[in-house]
């Protein structure tokens, strides 16, 4: 755990970047657990956040919960509909439902 965000948590336990950055840290380590724990504690400081659903979507597409990533690639494109990596991970996640329309719609 990077101590300067560690510290940055301790100081402001709702510093949303935190815990985003934390998220990221055990999204990288395969610490998904950790990782959801403290992307869920960013979206309960701001549900607007569209990159935090756009981690949680990551986090399902890692555990083959496709149905899951949908949801929340879907809600960071509500959110911020001009970032083009969450369409891309949309139609990546449709392709494994094997749904073909909707993988070239959004790849």
């Amino acid at each position: 755990l990077p101590r300067h965000v560690q510290i940055i948590r301790e100081i402001d336990k709702r510093y949303l970047e935190a815990y985003l950055e934390l998220g990221n840290v055990y999204l990288i380590t395969e610490e998904y657990s950790k990782a959801k724990e403290n992307y869920i504690k960013a979206l309960d400081l701001d549900p607007a956040y569209p990159e935090v659903n756009f981690a949680l979507g990551e986090i399902d597409m890692r555990a083959g919960n496709y149905g899951d990533a949908i949801s929340s690639y879907e809600k960071a494109i509500k959110l911020d509909s001009v970032n083009l990596k969450y369409y891309y991970q949309l139609g990546m996640a449709y392709n494994g439902i094997k749904d073909s329309v909707n993988t070239i719609k959004y790849r």
